[in-house]
């Protein structure tokens, strides 16, 4: 009898040491999987903001130089620290401090993450910050600026969002062990038959559940990664509602975004008290879930507010569609979908930042019109689709008369006041979105307009000119404009040609005695464009 006892217990003891072998080794594959997609996410959104680092940065002018630390200061997350240097490992711009402070870092090749990359392209360092103390996981990267120049670039984020995720997991394999231990020791102080069949019953579904939530999680962390260089809203939702779709089917997801005009959502208590809000009970029900609750039977539901960086970008609204309608979400799945709710939010924020960053770089700073850049990028794209369409369009140059003369007499900021007025004329003047207003350097404008004609460009001039006219300067000095108009097809967009002509119009008219229209011939050879001029009486 004691030593039939004596193998049971070998043999529980035994069979319990490779149940945890096995686990810790089921445990230590996802783990690894999962810092494998964290380092992929810090190295996307690195060569996001090496991308705005080129755009807008240029080193030999330093007003470029305050300009890029100011857009990276501006955007800076407290979860997200990216630092731009140079290959000695001094900073140029760090995102969460003021310009005037970068002098006083520490040249960063003492670092492992800095020091490492001149014997390797990248590296994924976790060190304790020397200031504040805490533990952060760096990714730095080199690469080379548009003027050949080497930089190195490091993005840094808390580890302590990421070990939240493991911590998670981990607490469920603890689960998982401790709850098989106790049911296989139950088993030898109770009825073995029917212990031993309660607790493979037990085992089999605690295994699924941690398969399950092992799965859930890489697939939150697929979807994490996939938002990450999500470029639009529509995107990053449209990511979401495929996670809802495959790995929650018995789910209703909603995810309702806040219009610009809405800073407040009443009808959601999740916004009104700004954390997770749970409702089991008819009477404290959001306004907002009401018909889908009905049109899926649900009689419950959890809303997740969307917020980061201090703004609330919307709701995502959880319900169950089972046809139980008492069932509730547990707390397992509450605890994913608050992670997909802050990854969805936190990646709204940063498209929203480099929305704001791309309209900065492509923006004139004095007159809010597109710069030079944009307009010829966009007049490059326009080119590819024309030739496949048959499209019609026109390029329109304009140039402030006597604008020397302007700033000679009445001042610079008088010489300003006449470009920033002649902007917003144009502006109020292009038609609709696919018109392109742009200031090209110094008084130079231009306006690129889909399906333009000549008396339609006719009719313009003369609104523009009226409007200057009706908005003099301080001394009652009436500004007025010179504009010369080439169309397409009847001159080519090749090597520049529509704007060279464009530009010829707009000399003509300059000869002719200014405040006219000019516009170029159909055959470049020709020496003379047509013209039409409107002035004053």
């Amino acid at each position: 009898m004691e030593s039939n006892t004596l193998r049971k217990s070998c043999f529980f003891w035994f069979s319990g040491l490779i149940l945890v072998v096995l686990v810790v080794a089921l445990q230590y594959v996802i783990e690894s999987k999962l810092k494998e997609n964290q380092r992929h996410q810090l190295s996307d959104i690195a060569n996001l903001y090496i991308t705005l680092f080129n755009q807008i940065y240029v080193e030999e002018l330093e007003p470029a130089y305050h300009e890029t630390q100011q857009v990276f200061y501006q955007g800076r997350q407290d979860d997200l620290i990216a630092t731009i240097m140079d290959e000695n490992g001094n900073v140029i711009v760090h995102s969460s401090l003021h310009w005037s402070e970068i002098s006083k870092l520490p040249n960063q090749r003492q670092f492992k993450e800095v020091s490492s990359l001149f014997t390797q392209d990248s590296s994924y360092v976790l060190r304790n910050d020397p200031q504040s103390g805490i533990k952060y996981l760096h990714f730095a990267t080199g690469f080379i600026s548009p003027d050949n120049m080497n930089y190195i670039a490091r993005i840094s984020v808390p580890q302590k969002s990421f070990i939240t995720l493991l911590n998670n997991f981990r607490i469920q394999i603890a689960v998982f062990i401790v709850t098989f231990i106790g049911f296989y020791w139950f088993s030898h102080t109770s009825e073995r038959k029917n212990v031993l069949k309660l607790a493979s019953k037990h085992t089999s579904e605690l295994e699924n559940t941690i398969k399950q939530t092992a799965g859930n999680y890489i697939e939150l962390q697929k979807a994490s990664s996939c938002m990450a260089v999500a470029n639009t809203y529509d995107e990053a939702i449209n990511i979401c509602q495929q996670l809802f779709t495959t790995t929650y089917p018995h789910i209703f997801a909603a995810i309702e975004l806040l219009t610009p005009s809405e800073k407040v959502r009443l009808d959601c208590w999740a916004i009104r008290i700004g954390h997770t809000y749970n409702a089991t009970k008819e009477e404290g029900f959001c306004a907002h879930t009401l018909t889908a609750m009905q049109k899926y039977n649900c009689r419950s539901h959890v809303c997740f507010p969307l917020l980061a960086e201090g703004n609330t970008f919307g709701v995502l609204t959880i319900m169950c569609t089972s046809e139980n309608k008492e069932t509730t979400i547990s707390k397992s799945n509450e605890t994913q979908f608050e992670f997909i709710a802050q990854s969805l939010a936190l990646n709204l924020a940063r498209i929203e930042l480099k929305d704001k960053l791309n309209k900065k770089a492509n923006t004139d700073s004095m007159t809010h019109l597109w710069n030079r850049r944009y307009f010829f990028s966009k007049l490059n794209k326009w080119q590819a689709k024309a030739e496949n369409l048959n499209l019609r369009a026109a390029i329109l140059m304009i140039d402030v008369d006597h604008f020397k003369s302007i700033n000679d007499t009445l001042g610079h900021e008088a010489g300003d006041k006449a470009l920033r007025l002649l902007a917003k004329t144009l502006k109020a003047n292009i038609r609709d979105e696919n018109d392109i207003a742009a200031r090209i350097g110094g008084e130079e404008f231009a306006l690129f307009c889909e399906g333009l004609e000549i008396e339609q460009a006719t009719a313009m001039f003369s609104r523009i000119s009226n409007m200057l006219a009706e908005h003099p300067l301080t001394n009652g000095k009436i500004i007025t404009i010179s504009m010369g108009v080439a169309f397409y097809p009847d001159i080519s967009l090749k090597n520049d040609e529509l704007i060279r002509q464009a530009d010829k119009a707009l000399y003509l008219a300059k000869e002719r005695g200014r405040n006219q229209i000019c516009f170029a011939s159909s055959n470049p050879l020709k020496s003379v464009p047509n013209s039409t001029t409107t002035r004053r009486s």
